[in-house]
């Protein structure tokens, strides 16, 4: 299958865009993982801890390659046992630098290379959530392009969960949580075009975490570093600002024969697409429901 080109070619500074990606995987172990990084992308294999390794100098810049575990990291406990057995809750992590959208077919040969080395399975079963986020960079830097992402993820979010099937343990992993309804009904009223201000209140309003499915917060940090300073969502040493929105996918199955890259990246294309496609959103929310609760609140 492969990658959708099919939506914004030019980052918002009008070069090519593009995509940082973070894998999650259980059945290798950290170093397993370097080695198959590095067979791709070349580089040079460094330690930054007993549970961090660097992928130095690769193609595109740097990889990081982790436990996916801020208590891992900090506990007095750390040793080659606890590395190991921790993998069949917590979930190993390989953080991309940005690739070029023309380029991100090599994730399929890292894909590919991951899937030969776990032919050998853990000595137990993982149940570990692992999970795939997409960072794609914003063609433009406007309100009205946000809030169209926004806007389409929202009609979008229930049939592109069905459709990644994710296990119940995903399912009950905070990280992806959809929108609530009440945030996706203001999201479909055709009325609402908010500044960027009332945007960011809007959105913590009924989103006050940084555990979205689709994460607009290090975005919106972006765009205003000052916009989340009236806020106390204890978790904002975490959202680092970004000319990206944070996609949270359910699903990373690196080491299944059956799965790819390239479907999760389209389930994205996808949302690029509807928010580009501006006769249809526009009937999309003409043909929805009206909260007069929200339109309240909101407008």
């Amino acid at each position: 299958m492969p990658f959708d080109q099919n939506i914004a070619q030019k980052s918002y500074e009008g070069r090519e865009r593009r995509v940082g990606y973070e894998f999650e995987l259980s059945e290798l172990s950290l170093r397993e993982m370097a080695d198959a990084v590095q067979r791709i992308f070349g580089g040079t294999i460094e330690e930054e801890g007993e549970f961090s390794l660097k992928l130095k100098d690769a193609d595109y810049g740097d990889f990081s390659i982790e436990s996916d575990s801020h208590f891992l990291k900090g506990s007095k406990l750390k040793s080659p046992m606890l590395a190991t057995s921790s993998r069949m809750l917590v979930p190993h992590e390989i953080v991309t630098p940005p690739i070029p959208l023309k380029d991100m077919g090599r994730l399929e040969d890292l894909r590919l290379e991951i899937l030969a080395r776990s032919q050998k399975k853990l000595p137990f079963p993982s149940i570990a959530p692992c999970g795939l986020h997409i960072n794609a960079e914003v063609p433009e830097k406007s309100v009205s392009y946000i809030l169209d992402v926004l806007r389409a993820f929202a009609f979008l979010q229930d049939e592109l969960l069905e459709k990644r099937r994710p296990t119940l343990l995903r399912r009950l992993w905070p990280y992806i949580a959809p929108y609530p309804e009440d945030y996706c009904q203001l999201l479909r009223n055709p009325f609402y075009e908010p500044d960027l201000r009332r945007m960011v209140d809007d959105y913590l309003r009924y989103n006050p975490t940084r555990n979205r499915a689709l994460d607009a917060l290090p975005l919106f940090l972006w765009m205003d570093e000052s916009c989340l300073a009236s806020y106390h969502l204890g978790d904002e040493a975490l959202i680092k600002k970004r000319p990206t929105f944070h996609y949270r996918l359910p699903n990373c199955r690196l080491a299944d024969p059956d799965w790819t890259v390239a479907s999760e990246w389209n389930s994205w294309a996808a949302i690029e697409k509807l928010a580009a496609d501006k006769e249809r959103m526009k009937a999309l929310m003409q043909s929805g429901t009206r909260s007069e609760r929200i339109l309240e609140l909101s407008l």
